[in-house]
């Protein structure tokens, strides 16, 4: 079964036309225009696998956005937004109860979240050169505490969000620390 939302009747019956065409079962409802939230149902196109109370389904939106859900039939839960930029969001969660846990970027980075939603919190990046950042702070105001560079070097960082400043660097390969107390020292 593919449930598809059209804005038009139009569009409804030669959607449903094709379906029947090509021996396929399809659910089609006329919806309406993309929209904002609480305003109503954007056009989609819903594509259902696997065995009958384990489905999988897949929500495609004009925007380009994709959302997959898994479980058993009413408990069907979000697990991966994929965006047309390449951007790729994952969920863990029951229904309803969702969080974001991971995001991963177009250019390969991944950050990590923590926290219920809707306030989960990122609390890690990793960079496509094996950076490591670490963040500390509510939904919206994480702060750079820290970065791990691959060759063991670390910067510590104060500040708000947006105006973080290196405090302190420990170097791996001499064992020297700046910055702590104004004083460069060894250890």
């Amino acid at each position: 079964y593919i449930p598809a939302l059209f804005e038009h009747q139009e569009d409804m019956q030669q959607m449903a036309r094709f379906f029947a065409e090509v021996g396929m079962k399809a659910i089609v409802q006329q919806g309406s225009a993309p929209v904002t939230a609480n305003q109503g149902i954007a056009p989609q196109v819903q594509h259902y696998e696997g065995p009958e109370g384990q489905k999988r389904i897949r929500k495609e939106y004009p925007d380009g956005q994709v959302q997959h859900f898994e479980g058993p039939n009413g408990q069907e839960r979000k697990v991966r937004v994929e965006y047309p930029d390449g951007q790729v969001q994952h969920y863990e969660g029951p229904k309803g109860k969702e969080r974001l846990v991971r995001v991963v970027g177009p250019e390969g980075d991944v950050e990590y979240y923590e926290g219920h939603a809707p306030d989960e919190r990122m609390v890690c990046s990793v960079q496509p050169d094996g950076r490591v950042e670490h963040y500390e702070g509510p939904d919206g105001q994480e702060r750079k505490v820290c970065v791990e560079y691959p060759d063991g070097k670390k910067e510590h960082f104060e500040g708000q969000k947006g105006e973080e400043r290196v405090v302190r660097t420990e170097h791996s390969d001499d064992g020297r620390v700046e910055g702590c107390e104004g004083q460069d020292r060894q250890q």
